[in-house]
Order: structure tokens, then sequence, then C-alpha cells
């Protein structure tokens, strides 16, 4: 079809053509903005994978960094993280506290202990003064939950929001900013989980940055046909 007639008939239908000519340009952007954050997460995704080699932990370690500490964990004063699923069984996530021989206060994350707890599965029988823990450093990103009474005051409390604001102030010490995902072969890890450091893989937002490309492509050639096939009055 001639192109001046297209442009024509495109007029023609101005409410169409700057419908499908917006959301093009909308489908367009969020293809781009996806490809962008695909591209952001393989890079952390690659300093993941390269931080495998262990290191003792020190203050000006990243997050995402394997570390060894040696030191005492602190049962007494254990914070249990509140309607955690393992298996679909409904429980806590463990958080306690470790005092490195540099004095430093850090919290670990123990792993998952059902609901019905023993508190001999809690606190560890024998009195554990100074052992050596190794795992990942992470960022204990703020779960979102409403209302006040979010930590009970009694230890070992429970808690309905994981964060380092919060976990601080139930301390006297200053907590390390950073939580230490405790290795699996620890003698006092609790039911280990996997940490997953990304909700959202590379791979997933270059699979988002497919789906809205399509839909751009979709949207404008039905756009096109329409055009085409409507005859000249």
């Amino acid at each position: 079809m001639n192109i001046k007639i297209f442009f024509f008939r495109a007029k023609k239908h101005l409410l169409l053509s700057s419908f499908s000519v917006f959301f093009t340009i909308v489908f367009c952007s969020l293809g781009v903005w996806q490809i962008n954050k695909g591209m952001a997460k393989s890079v952390l995704e690659n300093n993941f994978n390269t931080m495998a080699t262990v290191k003792e932990f020190s203050l000006d370690l990243p997050v995402w960094s394997y570390v060894y500490a040696s030191g005492s964990f602190d049962f007494s004063r254990q914070i249990l993280f509140d309607n955690q699923l393992n298996n679909s069984r409904l429980g806590y996530k463990v958080f306690t506290p470790f005092i490195d021989e540099s004095g430093t206060f850090l919290i670990v994350d123990r792993g998952w202990i059902e609901k019905d707890y023993q508190f001999s599965d809690l606190v560890p029988s024998e009195n554990i003064k100074n052992t050596r823990i190794s795992g990942r450093l992470y960022n204990p990103e703020s779960n979102i939950t409403f209302g006040t009474d979010l930590i009970t005051k009694s230890w070992p409390k429970v808690s309905q929001k994981r964060s380092h604001e919060l976990f601080n102030e139930q301390y006297n010490e200053e907590v390390f900013k950073n939580f230490i995902h405790l290795d699996a072969n620890h003698p006092n890890v609790l039911s280990f989980s996997y940490l997953n450091p990304f909700v959202i893989s590379s791979k997933r937002h270059f699979g988002y940055a497919l789906t809205w490309f399509t839909m751009a492509i979709v949207l404008i050639s039905m756009f096109i046909y329409f055009v085409s096939t409507q005859d000249e009055e």
C-alpha cells in the first residue's frame, strides 16, 4: 500500500493511532527498563559467584562475602522471625547473636525451626564458649508488615519483622549491619535452607523484556493490519 494512503487512513482513526503509538512507546520503554535491570542483576550475580573464597570476617567486607569468624553464641537472647514456611510447614527463622573475638556483635541466621519446637532444639545442652562459624554476609532487607506489636518482650523474642533496625533495638550492643547465613555443615545450624540472594534473576528480567517487546510488536502489527484493510471512503 502507498505510504501516503496509509497515513491518510491513520489520520481518519486518530484516537486508535494515538492509543497504538502511546502504548507501543510504553511497552518498548518497559522492555528497555527490564534489559537494564537484567544487565545490572547479571553483574551482581557474577559478584556473588566470585565471592566463593572464604575470608576472615572484617567490618569492611561487602555483602555476599563468604566469611568465617571465631567467638561464641549467645543463646539466651535469640529472635524468632515468625510465619516462615519450610516444606509447607509453619515455623520460625532463628537469629542468634554471635560475639566474635574482636567484640563485634553479629546476628547469625541459624535456619528454620518448627512452630512447636522443643527448648532443647533452640538452645544446645552443652555450654559452647568458643566456636568457629562460616557463612555468607547478607543484607537483612525489611519485610512489609503492619501494626505496632511487632516483637514480644521476653527471650526468645518472636518478631513479625526482620530488619537490622528492629533487631538492633533489642540489644544493648551495636548490631553489625549485615547478618551471617550459617553454613549447612555447622553443628548449631537448624533446618538449613539455601540463601536466595536474588528474588528475580537476570534471566527473568530478560524474559520480561522479551514479553514487553512482543506486546509492542503485536500491538503495532494489529494497528497496521487494521489501517491497511480499511476501505477508502
